[in-house]
């Protein structure tokens, strides 16, 4: 005896209401205070890839979203030689994001500024600056020379960003190249006896470098680029040298309008400000309410209130000191500790050179 065959009947819901087309509307109509009110209850690479849905999402708060103060500072982890997945990590949160970032593959980095990643790699060193929460990329041309140390001027979409590297040891030359031009310009440096330049920042509109030696010198790469030395009171003589080991080996800061000058003296970090006045180094005790980022690449930002997301303030946080390990030194006590931030992926174990601290930008 055959099984009977039941067909099941739609029925007619009276209690749902229609919806016409002409009430249809897409998510990028979606209000600005209904973003923003998303936008509030998500983590910070959550907030980020909110605002790569549509252009309209993307400029809703944007002035608020824009600045580097509202994210907290992320450990990334770039791909090694045998893969392509980035990590984001947001430490004192112990969260990780991970996402396959393939312009970042076999490239290594020379620089983080203003959200952006300044990589190369060594076979054809055609290098280029990218925004790893964005996407967006800008190219430059093959450099003459091998890239060093890097500093970028100011945000790459501002007119007459500039992009400027420092030789290895044995040059003692800097190349630049501005946003958009199709040739690198080369100076020669007249630091004779004082090479190399280890640390580089941005500071009130101009560079300023400073040798293993500790001379401190601008650099202006106006029609005419030229350097200045400055004759400073020093910390150090003449016959003084850093080590250069990282993360022992000084660096320069911008912190709170002020320019800093950073390093370990037999296990304790010492800071000094610069005082334009005199001029000299004058050392100062503590960095009060802000911490620094420092990167192996010679990156460095300053960041206030840290403790508004779990950081320390009054703390320099020291990023690839070991495979998988950072390095944190309070002020507040003089106690240097290292923190093991994550184990070996897929990917392989986290080489020191591919940690690096960034600080999100959506533009």
């Amino acid at each position: 005896m055959g099984q009977k065959k039941f067909k099941r009947r739609r029925l007619n819901n009276p209690t749902k209401p229609s919806i016409s087309a002409d009430q249809v509307r897409p998510w990028s109509d979606l209000p600005e205070p209904a973003i923003d009110a998303i936008s509030s209850r998500l983590g910070p690479v959550d907030r980020i890839n909110l605002s790569c849905v549509c252009s309209s999402w993307r400029s809703a708060g944007k002035a608020s979203r824009s600045d580097p103060t509202n994210h907290p500072p992320l450990l990334l982890h770039r791909p090694s030689k045998s893969g392509k997945t980035c990590t984001f990590a947001d430490l004192p949160n112990k969260v990780s994001y991970k996402t396959s970032l393939s312009a970042l593959y076999n490239k290594r980095c020379f620089g983080c500024s203003h959200g952006y990643l300044f990589v190369s790699n060594g076979y054809s060193p055609k290098p280029l600056l990218f925004n790893p929460f964005t996407r967006e990329r800008f190219f430059f041309p093959k450099t003459p020379l091998r890239i060093g140390l890097c500093v970028m001027t100011s945000n790459p979409k501002s007119p007459g960003c500039t992009i400027v590297t420092f030789g290895h040891s044995a040059s003692r030359v800097f190349q630049y190249c501005k946003v958009g031009d199709e040739l690198w310009s080369i100076r020669r440096f007249g630091l004779a006896g004082k090479w190399p330049v280890w640390s580089a920042v941005v500071f009130e509109g101009k560079i300023y470098v400073l040798t293993k030696r500790g001379t401190v010198a601008t650099v202006d790469i106006d029609a005419q680029p030229k350097m200045a030395i400055l004759d400073v009171d020093g910390v150090v003589g003449d016959q003084f040298e850093f080590r250069a080991t990282y993360p022992y080996r000084p660096f320069l800061a911008e912190c709170d309008g002020d320019l800093l000058m950073v390093y370990f003296d037999h296990r304790r970090l010492i800071v000094y400000k610069m005082d334009f006045l005199v001029p000299g180094w004058m050392r100062i005790p503590s960095l009060g309410d802000w911490s620094l980022f420092v990167s192996p690449s010679g990156s460095v930002f300053s960041v206030v209130a840290p403790s508004r997301w779990g950081f320390r303030a009054d703390s320099v946080y020291f990023a690839g000191v070991g495979k998988n390990m950072l390095g944190v030194y309070s002020l507040d006590n003089n106690v240097y500790e290292v923190i093991m931030v994550g184990a070996a992926d897929a990917d392989g174990d986290l080489a020191d050179d591919l940690m690096t601290w960034i600080s999100p930008s959506l533009y």
